[in-house]
């Protein structure tokens, strides 16, 4: 037609149509801009535009595009719907969600339109309105096992367990294939009250029965390095090598493996580096980007490079590669602190731990794993550079303490808030200040405030929203006492306070998940803070906010016992090193060939 009739805009919108799929995007824009330009008052034009422009990854001009076609055809849910992604794409998170809002707010009756106004939600942070979202997307396919995942995932953002858990586990009955649904299900159960040790080892059992054991005829013989022969590879493959809670736990690990007897190989997840992922590369080691690639590809990735020791930091949370050691690519595998218990998988062979966070092994199996015990801490707390010094005792100058629960509000429970407002009422004059899953929005969870409502403090408990990490350490500041949650207890943000010079009260129970913070505070002799039960664990709150001169001496000489506990590298690296020889000579003792 362009032959015949050079100035057809509508057979160049046709062409640049056909080239865009064919891949020639370059080509498909000469025609595009030339046929918007001919026809600025086109709508379709600019929003087609628009698209181009965000599959060529340029996401600012496709804003640009998608804005001029709003303005000559404002109420086209489409073209709302594709700014808020594309302006999601350069981290203008707020302006996405209200773009989303916009798309939704004109066509209620697509749910696709809801699950978008979910994932922009999401990502600006604000939990309410994500679990809005998804609920209302959820009453349009209730059949639909992605939006009860992500609808999961907003309940237990806002500090809802038990709702988290049953549209995980509805996700799960839609589509008992998808094994990312499944591991979200398993990790949600950590934060409920209603599971112990024996049923969540049966739980995660189903889950290796049912997605890697037909994982078992790709396993391939492999066999770990004779001792003396060359340098152990140690492999580590995780999506947290950047700025994450686990960070700090696993530099020290990585850097701290001697690199005279250990080889090193880091396989990246992360799909967004930041500052912290150039450090880890940093660290003398093999390094492989594997985010996207498909777990059997990143597992004969790993026998290529010949791994004789995998380990795995992240267990079944988020961005877990379970199905990659499910196809065991190495000789041994080894799961690491950051999963408080089992992987449920056979193929994994040993779960490091120590006598504080596992004391005895118990009649009933609750792992699958062998339990290998460092004699001293199994995870080495690395001090934050973000972190001041910790100063003063807040409550020596403002003349009332004030008590922080700083850990994710997923762990929160109604048993801990209760607690909250106990000790509230047992301090008259104190504060509470409690960390919320807003973006810097300090807005309350509506349940819990009800709950401070109810129970008369509601007044005196103040919500933050999440900082970046060195707002968050002046958080710290004007924290006097520490309470953690409960059953689920705090690992990085307990280690964070202490360093801060802030005491945590903790309480002791029976599963992994809840053992932690009796663990951190063990190991740092701090055994005065960690209560048997919920009346204990209330009165060494009010016991250590009588005692300010007491405070005052914590703020500083926490951080020496942390360095004497479990910020000790030095002891850690030599244990952890002595470990994978362990590991390394049993599999070459007689008793084993």
């Amino acid at each position: 037609v362009l032959l015949q009739d050079a100035e057809s805009t509508a057979a160049m919108h046709v062409l640049e149509l056909a080239l865009g799929r064919q891949g020639k995007r370059d080509e498909a824009l000469g025609w595009m801009r030339t046929s918007a330009e001919r026809m600025p008052k086109s709508a379709e034009f600019w929003h087609n535009l628009g698209c181009l422009l965000g599959e060529m990854d340029r996401p600012e001009q496709a804003v640009e595009a998608f804005e001029a076609a709003l303005a000559l055809r404002p109420k086209d849910a489409r073209t709302h719907e594709n700014v808020a992604k594309a302006l999601s794409r350069v981290g203008r998170w707020n302006q996405a969600a209200w773009a989303a809002w916009r798309a939704a707010r004109i066509e209620p009756h697509q749910t696709m339109r809801w699950r978008t106004l979910g994932a922009m939600c999401k990502m600006a942070g604000r939990p309410q309105a994500t679990r809005g979202a998804y609920s209302r997307a959820v009453k349009g396919e209730p059949q639909n096992a992605e939006i009860h995942n992500n609808l999961g995932g907003a309940w237990m953002d806002e500090a809802d367990a038990e709702r988290g858990i049953f549209h995980y586990r509805r996700a799960v009955e839609l589509r008992p294939d998808v094994a990312a649904y499944h591991s979200n299900l398993l990790y949600a159960l950590h934060h409920s009250p209603n599971y112990g040790m024996r049923e969540l080892f049966a739980e995660h059992r189903q889950w290796a029965d049912r997605h890697a054991a037909p994982l078992a005829p790709k396993q391939k013989p492999t066999t770990i390095e004779t001792p003396g022969k060359r340098r152990l590879r140690v492999g580590f493959i995780c999506a947290d090598f950047r700025q994450h809670a686990s960070a700090c736990f696993l530099e020290p690990v990585i850097r701290g493996l001697d690199r005279a007897e250990f080889e090193v190989f880091c396989y990246s997840d992360v799909r967004v580096p930041d500052q912290m992922t150039a450090r880890f590369k940093a660290m003398d080691v093999c390094w492989t980007d594997v985010a996207g690639l498909e777990d059997a590809i990143v597992a004969e990735r790993i026998r290529a490079d010949r791994v004789d020791i995998l380990i795995d930091p992240t267990g079944h949370m988020a961005g877990n590669r379970m199905l990659v050691f499910a196809r065991k690519p190495a000789a041994v595998q080894i799961s690491l602190f950051g999963y408080p218990g089992t992987s449920g998988l056979e193929t994994i062979d040993y779960f490091v731990t120590d006598r504080a966070e596992n004391p005895t092994d118990n009649n009933q199996p609750t792992f699958t794993e062998r339990l290998l015990r460092l004699p001293s801490s199994a995870r080495c707390y690395e001090p934050p550079a973000e972190a001041t010094e910790p100063g003063d005792a807040p409550v020596a100058t403002n003349g009332y303490l004030t008590f922080g629960a700083f850990n994710r509000p997923a762990k929160v429970t109604v048993e801990a808030v209760d607690a909250w407002a106990a000790i509230l009422r047992a301090v008259p004059d104190a504060r509470l200040t409690v960390l919320t899953a807003n973006a810097r929005d300090d807005r309350p969870v509506r349940w819990m405030h009800k709950r401070f409502t109810e129970g008369g403090v509601a007044r005196r408990v103040r919500y933050v929203g999440r900082r970046p990490r060195q707002a968050y350490f002046k958080l710290l500041h004007h924290i006097d006492v520490a309470l953690d949650t409960f059953p689920y207890s705090g690992c990085t943000t307990t280690c964070d306070s202490l360093w801060m010079g802030v005491p945590v009260v903790t309480l002791s129970a029976a599963t992994m998940a809840s053992g932690v913070g009796t663990a951190l505070l063990s190991k740092s002799g701090m055994i005065d803070w960690i209560a048997p039960d919920v009346k204990r664990y209330c009165s060494t709150a009010v016991f250590l906010a009588g005692r300010v001169d007491h405070l005052q001496e914590l703020r500083c000489s926490l951080r020496s016992a942390l360095c004497d506990g479990v910020a000790n590298a030095e002891t850690f690296d030599r244990e952890f090193g002595n470990a994978l020889r362990f590991v390394q000579s049993v599999l070459h003792t007689p008793s084993r060939i």
